[in-house]
């Protein structure tokens, strides 16, 4: 079953081009070294340049789990802190279907 979610980031000010310079570089591993993903889009908001609205969606759980166990979202991580000016938001999702 495919994994959907939406995350929402929120960069100190000081650091936005940094947070922004390090989602787009996972956007291009996803896109290209991760068999699993499927869609990631990385998002930022016009009405406020800190915030990032993720779009990911993942053929299946161990794909999600591999991607997160990958380089690009592990240096992420440890940044969070610094960063970040609130914990991010993630938000799964399903398809609807009638």
């Amino acid at each position: 079953m495919a994994v959907i979610l939406h995350v929402k980031v929120v960069a100190k000010p000081e650091h936005t081009e940094e947070v922004k310079k390090q989602l787009l570089a996972l956007k291009d591993v996803a896109d290209n070294k991760e068999e699993g993903t499927l869609t990631y889009r990385v998002n930022q908001a016009v009405d406020d340049k800190n915030t990032f609205i993720l779009f990911e969606e993942y053929k299946d759980e161990a794909a999600f789990e591999a991607h997160k166990a990958g380089d690009g979202f592990q240096a992420l991580s440890a940044k969070m802190g610094e960063w970040l000016a609130e914990p991010l938001l993630m938000r799964f999702l399903q398809a609807c279907q009638l």
